[in-house]
């Protein structure tokens, strides 16, 4: 880790930086529609707005933004305080004065054990600064109206006309993977709008240990979730195994953007290495996709 001298700046909380100035850093930082977002929602989305944080040089000058969402983590099978980062972002034309660093200095001090879910340039941002990075993380898409997908709507030339050509051509296949889905058992799956706190969190609690990285127990589903201001987009998935207990659950999140409608896999929770009842769900988010519109069904995964 680089232990040169750092910046002289100032790290505070959002709520108590001025809001004219915090709306012009955030449009710097991040496209209108996040920014607006991270204003009008960060209480939410940052589970309290004293978890925002601007990097200031002077009172008048902010020159990055980063939030750090108070979580406890799970190492092997001890429990420990921590923190949550997400959405750090430094001026461009301040990254050389190594205000990153600062920052980074600042969230192991105030927690010192912390986790993150960086884009590739973030990733090594954090590499740089000795945070370990995983490489086995991968998103993973099964396209339902390929002509939709963004990727392929957008592309230009000779690569845009490539892809249009391999969607109509991959078209015939999407249908006859689509019925296969259609003829999946989805024996023991309810589906619901509204789930029980306890529940999610009694199945978080079958997950193998190597999956449960943040302990989430009633209060963080409830946060999450249950509280959030798009919580209608959300529809829930449990199973029940052999035995008519619940074993598994999927969360998925259906919005528009853009004119597109996208069917995102935003959690799974319970006994997610059992294949079968896996399917089973995946094909009953699959078939709800479809009559939604979606154009696709994505998740992250490491499974």
């Amino acid at each position: 880790m680089n232990t040169s001298p750092q910046p002289r700046c100032k790290i505070y909380s959002a709520d108590e930086a001025d809001p004219q100035q915090l709306k012009t850093l955030l449009d710097s930082c991040f496209a209108e529609e996040k920014s607006d977002f991270l204003r009008s929602q960060g209480s939410w989305y940052c589970n309290g707005r004293e978890n925002q944080y601007v990097i200031a040089t002077s009172p008048s000058e902010y020159v990055g933004y980063f939030a750090l969402i108070p979580a406890r983590l799970r190492v092997d099978e001890e429990v420990f305080p921590g923190a949550w980062l997400i959405d750090i972002y430094v001026l461009r034309e301040h990254r050389v004065r190594r205000y990153e660093s600062a920052a980074d200095a600042f969230m192991r001090e105030k927690y010192g054990l912390l986790i993150g879910f960086p884009n590739i340039l973030a990733a090594k941002i954090h590499k740089k600064h000795g945070w370990g990075v995983r490489d086995d993380l991968k998103l993973q898409m099964f396209p339902l109206q390929p002509l939709k997908i963004p990727l392929v709507r957008e592309a230009r030339g000779l690569k845009g006309a490539v892809l249009k050509a391999a969607a109509l051509l991959g078209t015939p296949l999407l249908q006859i993977l689509k019925l296969t889905v259609s003829l999946t058992s989805t024996h023991g799956i309810t589906k619901t709008q509204k789930a029980d706190p306890d529940v999610l969190a009694a199945l978080d609690s079958k997950m193998p240990v190597r999956f449960r990285t943040i302990v989430r127990d009633r209060s963080y589903f409830q946060w999450r979730f249950l509280s959030a201001p798009h919580a209608d987009q959300f529809k829930y998935y449990l199973a029940q195994g052999e035995t008519g207990e619940l074993e598994l659950g999927l969360i998925t999140r259906t919005f528009t953007r853009d004119g597109v409608t996208i069917t995102r896999i935003v959690d799974l929770i319970g006994a997610v290495t059992n294949a079968e009842l896996l399917k089973r769900a995946v094909g009953e988010v699959l078939r709800d996709a479809a009559k939604a519109g979606s154009a696709y069904v994505s998740v992250i995964s490491s499974l």
